[in-house]
This record gives C-alpha cells, structure tokens and sequence, in this order.
C-alpha cells in the first residue's frame, strides 16, 4: 500500500515540475486496505481514509513550515 501511495506522491510531484505554474500542485491521500462485509463498513473504511488523508495533509503542512523556517 505503501507503494500507491508513494508512486500517487511521484505522479503529483512530476506534474508539478512540468506544470511551469507559477504556484505548486500537491495533493493529500488516505489509503485504506480492509475487506468490505457490508454497509456500516463502508462507512468505517471512509472515515479511516479521511482521517489518513487529514493527517497527511496535516504532514504536509508540518513540512513545508519547517521548510519555510529554515530559508
């Protein structure tokens, strides 16, 4: 699952360097892997993605803040 994720990220960044945009492209994911036995699962699963991709998003703000303070 990992390398979805990774390869996601790759795509989205590759995009970002060809886009000659004067602003940045990123995105945040949530990827969740379970067998589904019926609806109220389905809803479990999509509040486990959501909150992966929060959290990712969170990451992501985390590191471009750090990034920031150091230049």
């Amino acid at each position: 699952m990992r390398n979805i994720v990774k390869c996601f990220r790759s795509g989205i960044a590759q995009i970002d360097r060809d886009s000659g945009k004067p602003y940045r492209i990123g995105a945040s994911c949530g990827v969740i892997w379970e067998e589904i036995h019926g609806a109220s699962d389905i809803e479990h699963i999509m509040k486990q993605a959501d909150d992966e991709m929060y959290a990712d998003k969170e990451e992501h703000h985390k590191r471009l803040t750090q990034k920031e303070t150091k230049e």
